[in-house]
């Protein structure tokens, strides 16, 4: 309940727990999203317990734990275990940032223009999108022919691939 609240960075479970629920079912309702309000990044879970055992270890870290410590252990561990999640936590909202970023810039609709040329290269970057052939974008200098193949790009199948802009007047 408290997770559907409000977003938590990092949640420190117990494994065996009062109750109809354990920390594994916990932790599986976490990574699946079940408990997570929509557009928050899943929180690292940590799981103690009194009882290790491989199994649960093994199954813990399947299930996508960010760490596994056995009882009885030191506050300073604990606090260093946190500290690291929470560094990936981070690093994590941070990459998906800069991805939205990255993806905002080279969307079709960062093409501006009224004209009837632009109308035509629109139409051609809206049919041309999800094909899956080549396209040779041609132009004076400055025409913005990068910025077209990047919105075909981006707009297309491959735009979960990299993007490699080429300048073929570069090269000798």
């Amino acid at each position: 309940a408290k997770l559907r609240e409000s977003p938590f960075d990092v949640v420190v479970t117990d494994l065996r727990m009062s109750g109809e629920r354990d920390g594994l079912t916990i932790l599986e309702a976490i990574k699946g999203g079940q408990v997570r309000r929509p557009g928050a990044i899943t929180p690292e879970v940590i799981l103690v317990t009194a009882f290790a055992s491989a199994d649960t270890a093994l199954a813990a870290m399947k299930l996508g734990a960010y760490d596994y410590l056995t009882k009885p252990f030191h506050v300073d561990e604990i606090n260093a275990v946190i500290d690291r999640a929470l560094e990936k936590k981070q690093l994590v909202e941070q990459n998906a940032a800069l991805r939205e970023r990255v993806a905002g810039r080279s969307r079709l609709a960062q093409l501006l223009g009224k004209s009837r040329g632009m109308q035509k290269v629109f139409e051609l970057i809206t049919k041309v999108h999800s094909t899956k052939t080549s396209v040779l974008i041609t132009g004076e200098s400055g025409t913005g022919k990068e910025l077209v193949a990047r919105a075909l790009h981006t707009e297309g199948a491959r735009a979960a691939a990299a993007f490699v802009a080429v300048n073929c007047g570069a090269i000798p």
